[in-house]
């Protein structure tokens, strides 16, 4: 089939910024106003905690280890050297790892500062990737953005439901929450060798009507879109709707890019960035996944990205 304009039009989105928490400690996040994430996905990764009697605080630095559970059994073990500026952290009044192993207690004066084993794994650079299963994908936008991933999370039925059967079930692990801020770009191909049944001035008029809607399009079509690609490229076992039909006209959180007929949607993830590689029961474990959902069928449309 054709091309139907000279000029197609599609939607690439990528992961700005992407953090891993705990969901117990995402009250401190909206706490500190940082709460500017409206995509997240909730996990399951392995358990983390520091070595107990391993934290070393001396002029210049703080040392330490951290252990991993391993897929197979037992643990990987990581030490860590962070330099101190002593001058600034002379006035804490303790440093220390509490009972349960899972922060790093620093106390000053009226301040209590809980540093959890993620804050230092995993990482960009980290040489053992923390192996993380997808169970849900979803979105808080609101309006006009007045909603985040962690306001919604805070009463989450969903992810009580996956803490609850998390914890019955005494699978091992724990449940964590990816958060994710997407930054998504409009892209355009224009290829005169192709045969298109749409050219000329119809087609100029085409391209000035999706530039005038997209400049005033809310990003709220973005998470829409986003969360549904998610969903539909890992199927998570918690998630309903997009599972198996996505994209799909009928969809009306997305139907702007119906409407203005963009050609397919291409989204990606770089879970290096935060050291994970993900997974699920449908999804081999993968560092930086992306995939591409056109809008319309081959039969209908040619593919804007086949380009001869």
């Amino acid at each position: 089939m054709d091309r139907k304009y000279l000029t197609e039009f599609g939607l690439l989105v990528k992961g700005r910024q992407l953090q891993l928490y705990y969901p117990q400690d995402l009250s401190y996040l909206k706490k500190e106003g940082k709460d500017r994430y409206h995509l997240y996905m909730i996990c399951r990764i392995p358990y983390i905690s520091f070595v107990q009697n391993s934290l070393e605080v001396t002029t210049g630095y703080m040392k330490f280890s951290i252990r991993v559970e391993k897929k197979e059994g037992g643990f990987s073990y990581i030490d860590y050297k962070i330099d101190r500026d002593n001058e600034a952290e002379s006035n804490y009044e303790s440093i220390e790892i509490d009972e349960s192993l899972r922060s790093i207690v620093i106390k000053k004066r009226d301040t209590t500062l809980h540093l959890r084993p993620t804050y230092f794994y995993p990482s960009e650079d980290s040489s053992i990737p923390l192996l993380t299963e997808i169970l849900y994908v979803g979105q808080s936008y609101g309006n006009d953005g007045e909603r985040s991933a962690i306001s919604r999370l805070s009463g989450h039925e969903t992810l009580q439901k996956i803490l609850q059967e998390h914890s019955f079930s005494r699978k091992s692990g724990d449940i964590a929450v990816i958060l994710i801020e997407p930054e998504a770009k409009m892209v355009s191909i224009t290829n005169p060798w192709i045969t298109s049944q749409i050219t000329g001035e119809n087609n100029e008029l085409h391209e000035k009507n999706v530039y005038d809607t997209m400049n005033e399009e809310s990003y709220k079509s973005v998470i829409n879109i986003t969360e549904a690609a998610w969903i539909k490229y890992f199927r998570p076992h918690y998630n309903e709707k997009f599972k198996h039909v996505f994209p799909n006209i009928k969809h009306t959180s997305y139907k702007t890019y119906y409407d203005l007929d963009f050609g397919s949607i291409m989204v990606d993830l770089d879970f290096e960035c935060i050291g994970l590689e993900v997974y699920n029961e449908h999804t081999a474990p993968i560092n930086h996944p992306t995939a591409e959902f056109p809008f319309h069928s081959p039969e209908d449309r040619k593919n804007m990205f086949d380009l001869y």
